[in-house]
């Protein structure tokens, strides 16, 4: 999300232009460049940070480093990629991912925090039961409920299929709630149940993240098995 002002103190928030894969590394500069470029041009400052998110969605999308010149003149981004989606509207109120993972060993602890702080990072509330919840026995699970019931999005940690990261999604599918995952082999035999009830599963973690994130907000899911980057 950008905030741009039109040259009268007004100021308009840019959504992004979500894509099924994203590559985030080096997308501030070719924002920063898609800018300069589209202002350089007699764009207005909104309309250019239009260009300018338009044009990172497709780094983001394709790792091509040549923006295609139709982007650059103000095309939507899925003119030239067509997954890309529609600039998302920003919402008043950051949405809630619940965070869904074991949190047994370090390790798993460790991949808790980094989604944790990530999602934060991109601008969503995280309910995360080890730290909203903590551990404890069998009666942490009303608990653990109650945050799936405020949730707009779950993101599901899945290597290692742990039971309760499981029963999660699938509360969360009955809900109706929108569920990305983040597995390691998202082709693995088990994934059915998932994938047909709706989610998306991610091989690449920081792709996983955004599109929680952007589902969260209310982009849609396609439900399928994404094994790399575009």
């Amino acid at each position: 999300m950008v905030l741009a002002g039109d040259g009268d103190g007004v100021l308009t928030r840019v959504g992004p232009f979500p894509t099924r894969s994203v590559w985030p590394l080096g997308s501030g500069d070719v924002f920063a460049a898609a800018y300069a470029h589209a202002w350089d041009h007699g764009a207005e400052p909104v309309e250019a940070a239009r260009v300018a998110s338009s044009s990172a969605a497709w780094w983001c999308g394709t790792r091509a480093t040549i923006v295609p010149p139709q982007v650059l003149a103000g095309a939507p981004v899925g003119e030239v990629l067509p997954d890309a989606g529609h600039e998302l509207a920003v919402p008043d109120d950051d949405p809630l991912v619940y965070l869904a993972a074991p949190f047994f060993t370090l390790a798993d602890r460790w991949l808790v925090e980094t989604c944790r702080n990530v999602l934060i990072g991109l601008g969503a509330q995280v309910f995360s039961p080890l730290h909203d919840v903590g551990p404890g026995g069998d009666e942490v699970a009303s608990r653990d409920l109650e945050g799936l019931d405020r949730a707009h999005a779950v993101f599901a940690l899945l290597d290692g299929w742990d039971p309760g990261t499981v029963y999660e999604v699938g509360w969360a599918h009955r809900k109706g709630l929108p569920v990305v995952g983040f597995l390691q082999g998202p082709s693995h035999e088990g994934t059915k149940m998932l994938v047909g009830t709706g989610a998306e599963l991610h091989q690449d973690l920081s792709s996983a993240l955004y599109r929680v994130v952007w589902a969260a907000q209310g982009h849609p899911l396609t439900p399928s098995r994404v094994t790399g980057h575009a």
